[in-house]
């Protein structure tokens, strides 16, 4: 049974295709599902104050972001809820997912190699390596 879904969502066109992977589960299960997006903060000191102004309005754009991709691609009978997190996304991912209870993380990834891969891809693989629950990948074109 799956109860709860976390979603990251980096707000690209890309990553918003899991919801076509997400439909069947829906169907099935009708989990609550929460879409998650994180502004990475890695090396970024954030006590000064234009780089936290930053963050606020990355924070702003990426709630309104998650809202709309609420309405777009769920109705009024989906359990959903979105949440904006600061920090190295797969950290918060990862801990995010155990302080949910989530049953499954989905997410999807361009299948970068070489140098993108080290640089883009890493966040998927360090979810997959550290999640304490299942975690569903999906690499939908390019």
């Amino acid at each position: 049974m799956i109860h709860k879904i976390l979603v990251p969502i980096d707000l690209s066109d890309y990553s918003e295709r899991v919801f076509e992977v997400l439909r069947p589960l829906r169907n099935a299960f009708s989990p609550e599902i929460v879409l998650c997006h994180v502004i990475e903060s890695r090396g970024v000191p954030l006590a000064q104050f234009s780089q936290v102004m930053d963050v606020e309005r990355a924070r702003s754009v990426a709630e309104d972001k998650l809202v709309a991709l609420t309405v777009a691609h769920f109705s009024d009978t989906d359990k959903i809820s979105s949440l904006v997190r600061t920090g190295v996304a797969a950290d918060e991912l990862v801990d995010l997912a155990d302080q949910l209870s989530c049953d499954l993380i989905a997410l999807t990834t361009r299948g970068h190699e070489g140098l993108a891969h080290a640089v883009l891809g890493s966040t998927t693989e360090r979810v997959l390596r550290h999640a304490n629950c299942p975690v569903l990948v999906t690499r939908l074109g390019n």
